[in-house]
C-alpha cells in the first residue's frame, strides 16, 4: 500500500495525488522483479492531506449554474409580478396563505366603501370583525386548545 498525497475540498470531495509519496514493499519488490505485479493499493495519512477552503471545480460549476438559473427565474418572476400588479393596479403583498393582511383589508374597505360595515364609519348593528373572528374561533373542533383572551377586554 503505497501512501499518496490526498487533498480535501471544502465540499468534502477528495481527489488522491498521480503519484506516490514513497514506495511500499510490494511496490519495491515488483520494481526490483521479484514480483509479477506492481502495488494498486493507496493509501492516505492525515499529515500528507490538504485542506482546501474552496469547493472543487465540478462542484464550484454546479453551484455557478444553479445560481444563474436562479437569477433568471427571479427575474422572470419580478417582471411577471410588475405586469400583473399594473394588471391590478397595486401592490400584491400577500400575508400568510395567500391573503390580504389585515391593513390592507382595512384600507381596501375604507376606499371602497363595501364589505360587513365600513371600517371607515360603522354603522347600527355592525359586527366586531374582531368578536365575530374569535366567536367563528371558539366554535372550531380545537377550540379547547386555543387561549383566548377574554379577560383583556372585559373589565
Amino acid at each position: 500500500m503505497c501512501p499518496y498525497s490526498k487533498t480535501l475540498y471544502q465540499c468534502n470531495h477528495s481527489v488522491l495525488g498521480t503519484s506516490p509519496l514513497g514506495a511500499c514493499a510490494a511496490q519495491r519488490d515488483f520494481e526490483a522483479g521479484r514480483c509479477r505485479e506492481p502495488c494498486d493499493d493507496a493509501t492516505t495519512h492525515a499529515r500528507s492531506t490538504v485542506r482546501i477552503p474552496l469547493p472543487c471545480a465540478r462542484c464550484a460549476e454546479r453551484k455557478a449554474n444553479l445560481d444563474s438559473r436562479l437569477d433568471i427565474i427571479k427575474t422572470r418572476l419580478a417582471g411577471l409580478r410588475r405586469q400583473l400588479e399594473g394588471v391590478c393596479g397595486g401592490r400584491l403583498d400577500r400575508g400568510p396563505r395567500g391573503r390580504r393582511s389585515g391593513e390592507e383589508e382595512r384600507v381596501r374597505v375604507r376606499e371602497d366603501g363595501e364589505g360587513k360595515g365600513s371600517a371607515a364609519a360603522p354603522t347600527e348593528g355592525a359586527v366586531d370583525p374582531v368578536q365575530e373572528f374569535l366567536r367563528r374561533k371558539r366554535m372550531e373542533p380545537d377550540a379547547h386548545l386555543m387561549m383566548f383572551s377574554d379577560h383583556l377586554g372585559r373589565r
